[in-house]
C-alpha cells in the first residue's frame, strides 16, 4: 500500500510491523507539517511586525548601503516610493551629508555591539533636513549579512530643547542682573544683614553698619518713614514703600528705589527681624514685565502638564507643586509649597520613607522610583513611575531636588489585560489545535484499519467509529469559531436583558417557563457576554434532565452586584461545583463553562455555581461595582 504524507512512503503490507510502521509514518508527517507551519507562521509574524512599526526600518547590504527592504515607515519619513528606495544606495537617494557619516554608524556596529543612537542630520527626497537617531544592528538571511537600520525623527525634539535652553537662559541672565540690596534687622533694628549692592548703592561698606543701631545710617528718603515700617513689620505687617529718591549726604549718592519691609520668619514661625528689600526702580520697570510673563509661562506649562512635578529645598521643603500633582490628592498648591511632607495632613505622608532618595539627589545622583498607593478619593490602587533629580541653580550648585512622577496606572493595567488576553487566545488555540489533532489521529487511525479489516461489519464497525470522531472534529471547529475573538474586541456596555433574550432565541426551550427580571440593567464586559449567558442557560437544558423553570434576576451587595441565573433541574454534584470551570470538564469539548469563566474575566467579572443538588443549577456572576449602572 502507498500513501502521500508530506512525501512519498511505501508501506510493506507484508511486514508483520505494518501497524507500528504506518503509525510511525503518520507521526512524522504530522511532525513536519507542524515545523513547515510554525516556520511560515513566524516569518509572516516578524515581516507583518517590520511592516507595521512605527520607526523607520531599512535593511541594507553593509559593503555597498543599498536598501534590500524598507518599511512604511521609512518611506513616509524620507518621501520616497518603495520603488526608488529598493535597490538603491542611500548615497544614490542623497540622503547623508557624506559616506563618512554613514560609515560611523556601520563602522561602529557588530554583531555583538549594535551601534545605538547616532545623532545625524540626513536629507529627504525633497530635500528637507531632519536631526534624527540612528541605530544599526546586524542580522543574516540565508546566509547573508544585513545591517537593520533605524531611524527615529528628533528634529521636533531638537528645536524644542533649542527654545526651552534659549528661554532658560534668558531668564537665568535677567535672575544674575538684577540689583537689589538687601537689610536685614533684628528685632533691636540693629543690623545683621548689608549686602553687597547696598555697598555700592550706598558707598558704605559692611564693616561700617553690621552691629550698629538702625539710626546710625539716615539717608534722605522722600515720602518714607523707616523706623514705622521697620515696627510694623516686627509685628507681622509687609509694607511696600512708594516708589522713592533717596540722597546718602556722606557718599553723595542718590537715586530711586523702591523698598520693601518684610517679617523676618524663622522655622518655628517666630518674627524675629525684618528684611527690607531695596530695589532699583529702573531696572525693576525694566524687567519686571518680562519676568512676571516668563514665570507665568513657564508655570503655566508646569500645571498644564499632566504629571506631578514638585520642587523641594535643601531642608526638604515644597519650593513648587503643580496642580496636577495636588489635584490627586484633593489639595491646592497653596497648602503644599513652602511645606516638608511631614507638615503636610494628607497621604504625603506615605511619601516620608523616600527622605534617604531625596538625598542621594541631594548629593547629585538621579533617582527612579515605583510606587502604589491608594487614591484617596476611589480608594483604587494607583502606580506611579518617578525620579528625583538634583535641582541645580545658574553656577551649577544644588540648592534642591525636583520630582517629576508620572501616573501609569492606565498602562500597567492595560499591559496586565493584554497578557491575560493574549493567555486566554494562546490557550484557546493550544486546545482547539491539540483535539483536533488527536481526533484527525484517531480518524485516520480508525480509516487505516477499516481498509484493512476483511469483515464487512467490523469495517462499517470501524468505519462508523470514524464519522464519529470527524462529527466531534467539526464540533471543535465551531467551538474554535465562536471563540476566536475572545478578547480582541473592547469591552462595551451591555443591556443584561437584552443580553439574555438574545442568547436564549435559538435555543429550543419547549415548556419550559422563562423569568426575567433585570430592569435596565447593564454591565461592562467582553463583546462575548451573551455567548456566556447562551452557555450557562444551554447547559441547563442539556444536564439539567427535569428542568421546567429558568429564570434570570440580580441583587445588590455592597462592593457589586450579582446575576443570577438558575434552574429547577437536578443541579451539579456538590463535589463538582468549581471543577465544573476548569479546563476539559463535562461533555463535548469540555470547554464551554471554563471559556465562561475567562471571558467574564477580561473585565473583572467572575462566576460561581451555588446551587443545591437535586433541586437546581444557580450560577453567580459577580459584577464590581464601577462594572455596572442603571440604563435610566
Amino acid at each position: 500500500m502507498t500513501a502521500f504524507l508530506d512525501g512519498y512512503f511505501i508501506l510493506e503490507e507484508k511486514s508483520e510491523h505494518w501497524g507500528l510502521n504506518l503509525s510511525s509514518l503518520i507521526n512524522n508527517a504530522v511532525k513536519c507539517q507542524k515545523i513547515v507551519s510554525g516556520v511560515t507562521s513566524r516569518d509572516s509574524f516578524y515581516k507583518e511586525i517590520f511592516e507595521k512599526n512605527p520607526i523607520s526600518m531599512s535593511l541594507t547590504i553593509p559593503e555597498s548601503g543599498m536598501f534590500v527592504e524598507v518599511n512604511k515607515a521609512f518611506l513616509q519619513a524620507y518621501g520616497y516610493t518603495q520603488e526608488e528606495a529598493i535597490g538603491h544606495r542611500s548615497f544614490d537617494l542623497n540622503i547623508f551629508g557624506s559616506k563618512e557619516e554613514r560609515d560611523l554608524i556601520i563602522t561602529a556596529c557588530t554583531r555583538e555591539h549594535p551601534a545605538r543612537d547616532f545623532e545625524l542630520k540626513v536629507r529627504t527626497k525633497d530635500n528637507k533636513t531632519i536631526t534624527a537617531l540612528f541605530s544599526a544592528d546586524v542580522l543574516y538571511r540565508d546566509g547573508q549579512e544585513l545591517f537593520l537600520i533605524t531611524m527615529k525623527d528628533i528634529s521636533k525634539q531638537k528645536q524644542i530643547e533649542e527654545e526651552i535652553k534659549e528661554t532658560n537662559l534668558f531668564i537665568s541672565n535677567i535672575l544674575s542682573n538684577i540689583t537689589e540690596g538687601i537689610i536685614v534687622y533684628d528685632v533691636a533694628q540693629g543690623y545683621r544683614v548689608w549686602n553687597r549692592y547696598m555697598e555700592e548703592l550706598t558707598g558704605i561698606p559692611a564693616s561700617d553698619i553690621l552691629g550698629k543701631p538702625s539710626d546710625v545710617f539716615n539717608p534722605e528718603l522722600e515720602g518714607d518713614d523707616t523706623p514705622f515700617l521697620i515696627r510694623e513689620a516686627l509685628q507681622g505687617i509687609t509694607s511696600i514703600s512708594k516708589d522713592l529718591h533717596y540722597h546718602i549726604p556722606s557718599t553723595g549718592k542718590s537715586g530711586w528705589v523702591s523698598v520693601i519691609y518684610t517679617p523676618y520668619v524663622d522655622a518655628s514661625n517666630t518674627i524675629t527681624g525684618v528684611i527690607v528689600s531695596v530695589r532699583d526702580i529702573n531696572e525693576r520697570k525694566r524687567y519686571e514685565n518680562e519676568l512676571i510673563a516668563h514665570e507665568l509661562h513657564l508655570r503655566s506649562i508646569i500645571d498644564t502638564v499632566p504629571v506631578w512635578i514638585s520642587c523641594l529645598n535643601r531642608d526638604k521643603r515644597f519650593t513648587l507643586a503643580n496642580i496636577s500633582m495636588c489635584s490627586a490628592f484633593n489639595i491646592t498648591p497653596s497648602l503644599v509649597e513652602g511645606k516638608s511632607f511631614e507638615q503636610i495632613n494628607t497621604d504625603f505622608k506615605e511619601f516620608a520613607h523616600y527622605d534617604a532618595m531625596l538625598d542621594r539627589a541631594l548629593q547629585g545622583r538621579e533617582v527612579p522610583f515605583d510606587k502604589e498607593m491608594i487614591d484617596p478619593t476611589s480608594k483604587r490602587t494607583k502606580y506611579l513611575r518617578g525620579r528625583f533629580s538634583p535641582l541645580k541653580d545658574v553656577s551649577g550648585k544644588i540648592e534642591g531636588v525636583v520630582s517629576v512622577v508620572i501616573d501609569i496606572t492606565d498602562l500597567i493595567l492595560a499591559q496586565r489585560t493584554i497578557e491575560s488576553i493574549n493567555s486566554k487566545l494562546h490557550l484557546l488555540s493550544s486546545i482547539t489545535r491539540h483535539d483536533i489533532l488527536n481526533s484527525l489521529t484517531a480518524v485516520l487511525g480508525y480509516l487505516a484499519i477499516a481498509i484493512e479489516e476483511k469483515d464487512p461489519d467490523e469495517r462499517n464497525s470501524y468505519l462508523f467509529k470514524a464519522y464519529q470522531t470527524a462529527v466531534l472534529i467539526q464540533e471543535q471547529a465551531i467551538f474554535s469559531r465562536d471563540y476566536q475573538d475572545i478578547g480582541v474586541n473592547k469591552p462595551v456596555w451591555h443591556n443584561a436583558q437584552a443580553v439574555f433574550s438574545n442568547a436564549i432565541k435559538s435555543l429550543k426551550l419547549g415548556d419550559i417557563s422563562v423569568e426575567v427580571s433585570l430592569d435596565d440593567l447593564m454591565v461592562y464586559a467582553d463583546p462575548l457576554l451573551e455567548r456566556v449567558i447562551y452557555n450557562l442557560v444551554d447547559n441547563a437544558l442539556r444536564y439539567g434532565k427535569k428542568v421546567t423553570r429558568i429564570s434570570s434576576y440580580w441583587r445588590r451587595e455592597p462592593d457589586q452586584i450579582v446575576w443570577i441565573i438558575e434552574d429547577d433541574g437536578v443541579g451539579v454534584v456538590s463535589g463538582m461545583k468549581d471543577q465544573i470551570f476548569e479546563k476539559g470538564v463535562g461533555h463535548n469539548t469540555g470547554l464551554g463553562l471554563f471559556l465562561t469563566r475567562e471571558i467574564l474575566d477580561i473585565t473583572g467579572l467572575s462566576i460561581r455555581e451555588t446551587g443545591i443538588e437535586g433541586e437546581g443549577a444557580r450560577f453567580e456572576i459577580s459584577i464590581p461595582n464601577e462594572l455596572w449602572k442603571l440604563q435610566n
